[in-house]
């Protein structure tokens, strides 16, 4: 009997055991929730890209919106460029809205659609018009109510206050639009101010108010960074117009002249008139400001260098001689390439007055394969460096004696000797020096 019962308790533990492992490691299935939301698009065959007017109502004010192909415009209750991201944005968010059933007997005005916070229209390249009313947000959980077709609908996001963009939110910013590489000519106007510059057809800026001369490529860029960057700090203000002191910027692109009329201000602060907008602005003008109040617009470059397009350079100054071609394997001889880094390294300072220039004593010259060719002549020597002048125009200007080292040693050869500017007889210029450059003994070819 003992061996019995032993059995029969031990039978009954593995049943026990099992039972509870059933309970605990087997989930039983979960009960399907009666109350899930089942959620479906409101516009399934309607994307944001098709949609070319929008009306947008609410707080008693409505707007109207227009693509057009420059992009969206305000139509009403002003016309002004729009700005694009911004209803880009909203229209993505009403055509992607997902929403649940009909809420049966809902009352309207316990949703906040009675009336609604926010009268959605939105108009198809096709004709069709879809009207949206949006409600409160759901006081739990990242949901709208929304109305369409009459019937009141969970929205599976929060549109009260997305959708509720006024006239301010929505018109552009800008003052005035521009493709920056297409700027063939700036002038600066202003009371007793002329400056006024032009670039060629190879990017190339030259001062054309008062004496011609290269303009500096990279301030003037940044000029028009900071130009193209200018937006409304606020609308609403009734503003004067600027007056007989304002500055004027005209850019020409060649097919518009967009010009533009800033006040004197303060703290970076400035009343400016712009092509998009309808009215005095003010606008916050620190960068720009520090781009006008620079000194100098001069280029700081020996000559401007467009390393793809070059086929030939020659070089003479102080007896040291260079003729070199570019093929495409590189410049013939190497030396080539080594003056051509030097020149593109050299700085001067073409405000500083120069002796008159006398007789040439040398030559840089860089050829272009379309025939256009950079030079300079250089004239006497000073002790301070050698008279130059550029075919580009502009006054006379000293190559300092440190970059004239440094173009003789490039031309030279990659590891030639250093050539510096010393004193020599029989390298006395027209004038009666009696500096010379390098040693003229020696031709200086690699």
């Amino acid at each position: 009997m003992g061996d019995r019962q032993s059995q029969a308790a031990l039978l009954m533990a593995t049943v026990m055991i099992a039972l509870i492992a059933i309970i605990v490691f087997i989930e039983p299935p979960e009960e399907e929730d009666e109350t899930a939301e089942e959620w479906h698009e409101l516009l399934p065959d309607t994307e944001a890209e098709d949609v070319t007017g929008l009306t947008l109502a609410h707080g008693g004010a409505s707007l109207s919106l227009e693509r057009r192909d420059d992009g969206w415009h305000l139509t009403a209750p002003i016309t002004s460029a729009a700005e694009d991201r911004k209803v880009e944005r909203l229209l993505e968010t009403l055509t992607a809205l997902e929403v649940g059933a009909v809420y049966a007997d809902a009352d309207p005005a316990d949703f906040g659609l009675s009336p609604a916070r926010v009268t959605a229209a939105l108009h198809t390249r096709d004709g069709e018009a879809h009207t949206l009313e949006i409600g409160d947000d759901a006081p739990v959980g990242y949901q709208s109510y929304v109305r369409i077709d009459g019937g009141v609908k969970p929205a599976r996001t929060r549109l009260a206050e997305a959708a509720a963009l006024k006239l301010d939110d929505l018109r552009s910013r800008e003052l005035v639009a521009f493709a920056r590489t297409a700027v063939a000519s700036v002038a600066i106007e202003g009371p007793d101010l002329l400056r006024v510059f032009s670039r060629d057809d190879h990017g190339w800026w030259t001062t054309v108010s008062g004496l011609r001369t290269r303009a500096d490529a990279d301030a003037l860029d940044r000029l028009l960074a900071a130009v193209s960057e200018l937006r409304v700090e606020e609308f609403g203000a009734s503003l004067a117009p600027p007056g007989a002191d304002a500055l004027r910027l005209t850019l020409n692109d060649g097919t518009d002249r967009h010009i533009l009329l800033l006040s004197p201000g303060e703290d970076g602060l400035r009343t400016v008139a712009g092509p998009l907008q309808d009215g005095p602005r003010l606008v916050r003008t620190h960068t720009l400001d520090e781009q006008l109040s620079q000194p100098t617009w001069t280029s700081p470059l020996l000559l401007p260098v467009r390393a793809v397009t070059l086929t030939d350079l020659t070089f003479s100054l102080g007896g040291v001689t260079l003729s070199a071609t570019r093929d495409d394997s590189g410049w013939v001889p190497a030396a080539g390439e080594s003056l051509l880094s030097a020149v593109k390294a050299a700085r001067v300072d073409r405000t500083i007055a120069a002796p008159e220039p006398t007789v040439a004593t040398g030559e840089l010259r860089l050829q272009e394969a379309d025939t256009r060719a950079e030079a300079l002549t250089f004239h006497q020597t000073t002790p301070d460096g050698v008279v130059t002048t550029d075919a580009a125009g502009g006054p006379p200007f000293l190559l300092p004696v440190t970059e004239v080292t440094r173009l003789l040693t490039a031309a030279r050869s990659p590891e030639g000797p250093s050539t510096t500017l010393g004193s020599s007889a029989a390298g006395s210029s027209a004038a009666g020096s009696s500096a010379t450059v390098g040693s003229p003994a020696d031709p200086g070819r690699p």
